[in-house]
């Protein structure tokens, strides 16, 4: 079997394609449904903070 560079992008080129449909599939599975809705929620259990990065928390 020859195997040249067209051949070989190719495969290369599969092999990357089913590696993201797998991670799809794993990311979207029901089993990752509560880590996903945590890290949703998660903004919003954060406390409130100064964006303007002010220790204190009080205005200037």
């Amino acid at each position: 079997m020859h195997l040249d560079l067209e051949t070989l992008g190719s495969a290369v080129t599969v092999v990357w394609f089913l590696s993201f449909i797998a991670l799809c599939v794993w990311a979207w599975s029901g089993r990752r449904r509560k880590t996903w809705e945590a890290a949703a929620r998660l903004p919003f259990d954060e406390p409130h903070e100064d964006p303007g990065g002010d220790a204190k928390g009080g205005r200037p």
